[in-house]
């Protein structure tokens, strides 16, 4: 279990316990005086997670495969970026080529 879900899970329990829940219209709100961390930053926090560890699952699978797949290298997500500047390298020369052509 994460952090983020964690701190979700104790904001949840103390929101009950003082008798409030949680719900949309208090998901903003400070369960109490001296904090500064409402429901809402739980649940971006918890986004946040879900994306980096998606991020990471399809990194390490890319990298290490289980029985079936190729092996990647380790700086393949940066090889997709250097194609397409290299696409956008051709076109860009293209249309000067055609530019001139036309003037």
């Amino acid at each position: 279990m994460c952090y983020s879900e964690c701190c979700w899970l104790l904001r949840l329990l103390c929101c009950n316990l003082l008798g409030v829940g949680l719900q949309w219209s208090n998901i903003n709100t400070l369960i109490s005086v001296d904090d500064n961390f409402t429901m809402l930053h739980t649940l971006m926090m918890l986004c946040v997670d879900i994306i980096l560890f998606a991020i990471l699952t399809w990194y390490f699978d890319a990298l290490l495969p289980g029985d079936f797949g190729t092996r990647q290298p380790f700086y393949f997500p940066f090889t997709v970026f250097v194609k397409m500047l290299l696409v956008i390298n051709l076109i860009c020369h293209l249309c000067r080529m055609a530019y001139r052509f036309i003037c």
